[in-house]
């Protein structure tokens, strides 16, 4: 990628992704997952302008939660470039959004989800995957071609900041931990949400207290409180 085209996908995370997306492999991961299945007639989710959504939604001087999944939703309209967030279009539910609401409705029972998550994005959390792309309707279809960059920027942040809170939900995101200086930030796991619809709801996100967890810390980093229904 050229700095402009890093300025422009990036935003404000330009000069901390810079080292790696300048590179020929970004180029690479690019090709692979956008340009050549497109030439190939096949469907790839989000759509391009929306692929780093992330970091334009969350401004890098606000960061203070680092929350990582899986992939995007690999169904046409849902997928947002916001870590299981979807649009306000969307019809359907994705049930990973519905095991969420549950969840915050069961810590704070006055709180409605915002299914953007943007409300998120927007107070500092870095909603990202593991994988920012993903094949219709092939779930972890480009996990190993994000990787390689998911790592760098895991690794980067853990050494330029300190005190974020690293959010690592499934086992695939949780392979990031050994990444993260846990003496100079917190690291919080928990089963993907998603996990509870395939066990039939005994995965253990289900009274992880997970915003509750994300409060308490951030009550004592910044001594102020994440609100987590809709703004």
């Amino acid at each position: 990628m050229q700095s402009k085209q890093i300025e422009q996908a990036f935003k404000t995370w330009a000069p901390i992704v810079q080292e790696f997306a300048s590179k020929p492999i970004m180029d690479t991961i690019l090709h692979k997952t956008i340009i050549d299945p497109k030439a190939n007639g096949i469907n790839v989710f989000p759509a391009s302008e929306l692929i780093f959504n992330a970091f334009k939604l969350c401004a890098y001087k606000d960061l203070k939660v680092v929350w990582v999944g899986l992939d995007p939703y690999p169904t046409a309209g849902d997928a947002t470039g916001i870590c299981m967030g979807i649009s306000r279009q969307t019809a359907k539910i994705p049930p990973t959004l519905k095991v969420l609401a549950l969840e915050l409705l069961k810590e704070y029972p006055n709180a409605t989800l915002d299914y953007t998550m943007h409300s998120l994005a927007t107070q500092g959390f870095l909603m990202l995957n593991m994988a920012l792309t993903v094949i219709e309707h092939q779930s972890r279809s480009h996990l190993t071609h994000w990787r390689p960059f998911t790592e760098f920027l895991i690794k980067k942040l853990s050494i330029t900041n300190t005190g974020i809170i690293y959010v690592l939900l499934g086992k695939e995101a949780q392979i990031l931990k050994s990444f993260i200086n846990s003496d100079s930030n917190y690291i919080i796991t928990a089963p993907h949400p998603a996990a509870e619809v395939y066990s039939g709801g005994n995965a253990g996100f289900y009274g992880c207290n997970l915003f509750l967890r994300i409060n308490e810390i951030i009550k004592s980093q910044y001594n102020t409180q994440i609100n987590f229904g809709q703004l």
